[in-house]
């Protein structure tokens, strides 16, 4: 017999990686501390564990070989942030502490033999797993770990000796790899990446690999975050992975493919539907979930049993039927101002490509801030809010939909739709530098030495300071579309970038906990030239995404003053 395929999962959460595991492994070992997600693992893969095709090692994973147990802080809302450190103060009520046993992960790994693959995704922890693994001689074929940390990258390049990298964006898994061709034992066949799985590795991952120093330039320009570094060891930089069969079977494209050569997906759902205020939450006449990507967050956030539990408990509410058609847009996530305006007013640009107008159906949407009335108003739209605690029945419901949530990915479509919103006089006041504050009404991810980096690097070259928080939203609207420079620390006044004066110059200043591509692609979008800066990190406590951070006001004079003429 050959040498067996072994793929760990070091933090397995609720096992969204173990199917794909499954058709790539003779074996998986799925490491999780969670006892109850443990069970939910055991029982969703039954078969697979009675077989012994599947282990589970219900330990918290540590680098520490004295350790046998360990206090372990679980999240009460979502799993994925239950983490090993203790948490801030600040943050303390977030978590539920209890003591679970520990192991080491060396030992596991003894226990189950050599790692084709190991991913790493334990959080605040994949670097301290990391650098024992591979301090240890442990250096499979392939490897990956969250990289929220440069340390991840500076391990696998001094302890691994790694020198093949891909990078996968953790918030778009589910969009880009979605019907993904994958090689199993048993030929190719395509794959969808559930939200929060850690997507495809080797070479089911599309793209040549890259060499240290173009993987180290991505770094430098993307920034660190919610992104899986992948490091080989069987493969060369420059080396692609293996195109589909062009016989044989029937080769189906993946989604990062079809994106290169046709425009996001969209469309339009019409029909019978019931909605359920608070949160809004769609579904067919029937009773059935309406789960296409994009319709609603609260859609995407709930599972097939939530479902079917909202759906019972609202046959005992009030009903109230509409009969004329609806346009139905949601956002959930309703006081962001980014995702108001590119995930629910985006949607306005979907229906407008079917030729569908805000004037043609009643609006409806759970707006609840004056601005966001007034943005629907200036695109013609008569927003009605619906009444909570009740069933809303549409006889005739039309709903936009985007293959993921358009906040994190702005189309083309919806930047041209949104800059209806900008203000025709603007065109007629001087051209405006605007350097962008997170102060006023904004908590967390502020800029700590504004003052002095404003001062030194910004007011020299024209800028003006603005807090977007004291200013209503015509007033935004007015100094956004006169600007041609727009400026600051990432924050939601940057989506109104999309009403600038063109050419525009985009440069946006990154915590380094905390680095989202929205503002890049959706300058992207609109044609603007885009920089970012990302902050170093001195803080020894466990980064949470919302802390603020500093600049070094003198590397950041370097940076600008390399940048291209009229970029500044």
């Amino acid at each position: 017999m050959g040498t067996k395929t072994v793929i760990y999962d070091f933090g397995a959460n609720i096992g969204g990686n173990l199917g794909y595991y499954l058709e790539k492994a003779d074996r998986v070992v799925a490491v999780e501390a969670n006892p109850a997600l443990c069970r939910a693992i055991e029982e969703r893969f039954a078969d697979e564990v009675a077989a012994g095709r599947l282990a589970i090692e219900n330990v918290v994973v540590v680098a520490e070989r004295s350790l046998t147990e360990t206090p372990f802080f679980v999240h009460r809302a979502e799993t994925v942030l239950s983490q090993l450190p203790r948490p801030s103060p600040r943050r303390a009520d977030e978590f539920t502490e209890v003591v679970l046993p520990a192991r080491h992960v060396v030992d596991i790994v003894a226990r189950y033999g050599p790692p084709h693959y190991i991913k790493i995704d334990i959080e605040h922890s994949d670097a301290v797993i990391l650098r024992e693994l591979l301090a240890h001689g442990i250096t499979p074929d392939y490897i990956s770990a969250e990289a929220h940390d440069v340390d991840v990258f500076r391990a696998l390049i001094a302890l691994g000796d790694y020198k093949a990298f891909k990078l996968v964006d953790g918030a778009t898994v589910q969009d880009v790899f979605a019907a993904h061709e994958i090689a199993t034992r048993g030929g190719r066949k395509p794959h969808s990446f559930a939200r929060h799985s850690a997507g495809p590795f080797g070479n089911d991952l599309p793209g040549p690999w890259l060499d240290t120093a173009t993987m180290t330039g991505l770094l430098g320009q993307v920034g660190l975050g919610w992104k899986d570094i992948h490091a080989s060891r069987v493969d060369e930089p420059g080396q692609r992975s293996p195109a589909p069969p062009t016989s044989g079977t029937v080769g189906h494209p993946s989604a990062a493919a079809r994106a290169q050569v046709a425009p996001p997906r969209h469309g339009v759902l019409r029909g019978e539907a019931l909605v359920l205020a608070d949160p809004l939450l769609f579904m067919t006449a029937s009773g059935q979930p309406i789960v296409s990507p994009g319709i609603d967050r609260s859609a995407q956030l709930r599972s097939p049993e939530q479902f079917r539990h909202d759906a019972h408990a609202a046959r005992s509410l009030p009903e109230i039927v509409h009969d004329e058609p609806a346009l139905i847009l949601s956002c959930t996530w309703d006081a962001a101002f980014f995702h108001f305006l590119y995930d629910a007013l985006g949607k306005l640009a979907v229906a407008a490509l079917h030729g569908i107008t805000p004037t043609d159906h009643a609006v409806y949407f759970n707006a609840v801030f004056p601005w966001q009335f007034d943005a629907l108003r200036q695109l013609g739209v008569n927003p009605r809010s619906l009444a909570g605690g009740v069933v809303h029945r549409f006889k005739r419901g039309v709903i936009p939909t985007y293959p993921c949530i358009a906040g994190n990915r702005p189309t083309e479509e919806s930047v041209r739709f949104l800059r209806r919103l900008r203000d025709p006089a603007a065109d007629l006041l001087p051209a405006r530098k605007l350097y962008v504050s997170r102060g006023a009404v904004c908590r967390g991810r502020m800029l700590e030495n504004e003052t002095e980096i404003f001062g030194r690097c910004f007011q020299p070259r024209g800028y003006e300071l603005i807090n977007p928080g004291t200013l209503s939203f015509d007033d935004q609207r007015t100094l956004f579309s006169a600007a041609t420079h727009i400026a600051g620390p990432h924050g939601a006044a940057f989506s109104l970038l999309c009403l600038g004066r063109l050419p525009l110059s985009v440069i946006e200043l990154h915590s380094p906990h905390y680095h989202a591509t929205c503002f890049r692609d959706a300058a992207g979008a609109l044609g603007a030239s885009y920089g970012a800066v990302n902050a170093r990190s001195w803080s020894f406590q466990p980064p949470h995404w919302n802390d603020n951070f500093t600049l070094d006001a003198g590397a950041l004079a370097d940076w600008l003053a390399t940048l291209p003429p009229g970029m500044t």
